[in-house]
């Protein structure tokens, strides 16, 4: 067998791109395991936020989390919103994704908004880049089974160049 170096470079630099146009960074990756039994961890971790009801905490439950884990977030009850923050670099796709679990049917109206934070305060955050209800993502209500929520949007330079990042 004959061996062609130049064909084996050209393969290596091949495969090798596909690594930098295909990689993404991870801006949350979260299982909860390591956390106890009513941790807040939306307060105590620095780029999360959260209004209305205010009290979402790590819930220890054997074999209850996805996959048959202990450990899961569990948002506030009634009128509550959580919100991460983030900025985003013009022309990159990013992805929201995650697996959740409704025990109510609130399909319909529990929304995934991502928001472009403009200046101070919220009053000029009025600039939806993305938005979808449970029921478009996941095809509907399936109460107390985990579903996989998957979200994609590019950013334009207006995003990328916005005051406060994203949320």
């Amino acid at each position: 067998m004959k061996f062609n170096l130049k064909k084996l470079l050209i393969f290596i630099l091949i495969y090798s791109i596909n690594f930098v146009i295909l990689s993404q960074e991870s801006l949350i990756w979260e299982d909860f395991e390591t956390y106890s039994d009513g941790y807040d961890y939306v307060g105590n971790t620095s780029s999360w936020n959260e209004e209305g009801t205010d009290n979402s905490s790590i819930v220890s439950s054997a074999g209850n989390g996805y996959n048959s884990s202990d450990e899961y977030l569990l948002s506030g009850a009634g009128w509550d919103k959580l919100k991460y923050n983030f900025t985003v670099t013009n022309g990159e796709t990013y992805q929201i994704y995650f697996r959740g679990q409704l025990t109510a049917y609130i399909g319909g109206a529990l929304k995934f908004t991502i928001i472009r934070l403009n200046g101070a305060g919220t009053a000029d955050d009025d600039t939806t880049v993305s938005s979808a209800t449970w029921n478009t993502v996941v095809g509907g209500v399936n109460l107390n089974n985990w579903q996989t929520v998957d979200i994609s949007f590019t950013a334009d330079a207006s995003d990328a160049s916005s005051t406060n990042g994203l949320h």
